[in-house]
């Protein structure tokens, strides 16, 4: 190895932290420079390997790389460096005829695996024996506390009831469907006294009726992607049984889903009737350990939720949502910080500027809980009609009693382009060249006599930014 390099070993160090923590856009491939680095002198050799298997390790996502050159890479240094690998990634992409034997071996050597992830698994990959080695040694693990299914096929159901770990952290996202005679809370009855966070997706609870016990009494954080809208994807009158003290509630719902459905409510408020009705009985629990929420408007109308939270985050996408659901829906949270996050998409939608838009706006903004103290409000803005979209916006929210408001331009509406981000290209300097920051600023306070603290951001873009903390003006 060469020692020709003379400049200091932690400069060195912090110079391969910064590769790696660097975006892909800009650093698509830092591993290739790390491993450059490595050959520089033995020190680096060392130090080099530990960044590499320290950080997530990811197996197929790029290019199906040699399974053999990544055991080769761990065992050397007399195995010191097992002890690095923290977080595995493995891909089907990585799949070879000697995959599954070469991992079978190497998986229970890491002494510190706290987190695995298996990404699009299909049931082809489970034939012959290697396969069947694999995830014998996947459920032997003991170390791990997150799991991470994804895509998988019906053979990690026994990887999941034989699992050794205790784990924290389960993401179950499949798209196959349950047997409705069998329970999948039932499955996990031997984490019950151990998880804290349940990611699920591709799973109707609506089918959990049979067998609810254990309660899982540690899960705080629930975060369900919701994939088909229909009834069963909104009930949550199981889940108040399962985990009865939750206390972040997170959805996923992908917005191009709901377009079809925005005038198509009766789905969602049989959901909303049921989950209130199931609620209010002795064996339910209305979660009143809820602290945080982030969904959309209409997914937080259909869960029927009626307690109160310090923080609601909410994503709006169409003029109905906020004219029906909205209201409903701060009277029923009651939060003391709201987000709502407004983009316009899907068929006869109305822009942010029309009346129909403020009207709605006015009416939510009037009846607002009296709990409200902070609101954060997050706009995709037409291209052609900046200025216009926010001044509808603060005039709709004029009359607020808060203490704190917050106008932030999240990207722009483009006909020819569709959804741009706040960037600082031509088309976006145009769109943005018409505004004022700090009349922005003042607008608020004069829209606003309760409000102590406004702010005006364009995200990725502080330059267009200004604030002004009244509290902080009186005591200079």
């Amino acid at each position: 190895m060469s020692t020709s390099i003379t400049m200091n070993l932690d400069v060195l160090l912090a110079i391969m932290g910064f590769v790696v923590a660097m975006p892909a856009d800009i650093a698509p491939h830092p591993s290739c420079t790390i491993a450059s680095m490595m050959r520089a002198n033995r020190a680096l050799y060392h130090e080099g390997a530990k960044v590499l298997l320290s950080g997530e390790v990811r197996l197929g996502t790029e290019k199906p790389r040699n399974v053999s050159s990544f055991a080769e890479c761990c065992l050397a240094e007399n195995g010191i460096r097992l002890a690095y690998v923290r977080r595995l990634v493995l891909t089907a992409r990585f799949y070879t005829t000697t995959s599954p034997a070469a991992l079978s071996t190497l998986l229970p050597k890491f002494p510190n695996l706290i987190s695995l992830s298996l990404l699009g698994w299909t049931e082809s990959l489970f034939e012959g024996s290697e396969g069947e080695v694999f995830f014998s040694a996947v459920a032997s693990l003991t170390t791990l506390s997150r799991l991470e299914v994804r895509e998988g096929a019906a053979e990690y159901w026994g990887v999941l009831h034989q699992l050794r770990s205790p784990l924290r952290e389960l993401v179950w996202v499949c798209r196959e469907g349950l047997d409705p005679k069998q329970s999948f809370f039932f499955r996990l009855s031997h984490y019950a006294p151990t998880l804290e966070t349940l990611h699920l997706a591709g799973i109707d609870l609506f089918y959990e009726r049979r067998r609810l016990e254990p309660r899982f009494l540690k899960v705080s954080h629930l975060i369900l992607d919701i994939t088909k809208l229909h009834a069963a994807s909104f009930d949550i009158s199981d889940l108040l049984v399962a985990c009865p003290n939750i206390k972040r509630l997170t959805t996923t719902t992908a917005s191009h889903s709901f377009t079809k459905y925005y005038h198509r409510y009766n789905a969602f408020e049989y959901a909303r009737r049921h989950n209130r009705k199931t609620a209010a009985r002795d064996d339910r629990s209305a979660w009143a350990s809820l602290m945080e929420v982030r969904t959309d408007v209409v997914t937080a109308w259909a869960f029927g939720l009626s307690c109160k939270v310090e923080r609601l985050w909410l994503q709006l996408h169409h003029h109905n949502d906020i004219e029906r659901p909205l209201p409903e829906v701060l009277a029923d949270l009651r939060p003391t910080t709201l987000y709502l996050e407004f983009h316009m998409t899907g068929p006869f939608r109305e822009p942010l500027h029309s009346p129909a838009v403020r009207r709605a706006l006015v009416q939510a903004a009037r009846n607002h809980p009296p709990e409200l103290t902070v609101v954060d409000v997050g706009l995709y803005v037409d291209i052609g009609s900046v200025d216009a979209d926010l001044q509808n916006v603060l005039q709709a929210f004029a009359g607020l009693k808060v203490e704190s408001f917050r106008l932030i331009i999240l990207g722009f509406d483009d006909p020819r382009h569709g959804s741009v981000a706040a960037t600082k290209d031509d088309t976006t300097l145009a769109a943005l060249r018409v505004l004022n920051p700090k009349a922005i600023v003042q607008d608020i306070l004069s829209a606003n006599p309760c409000v102590h603290k406004a702010s005006f951001e364009v995200r990725d873009l502080p330059e267009y930014s200004a604030d002004i903390d009244l509290d902080a003006v009186s005591d200079v």
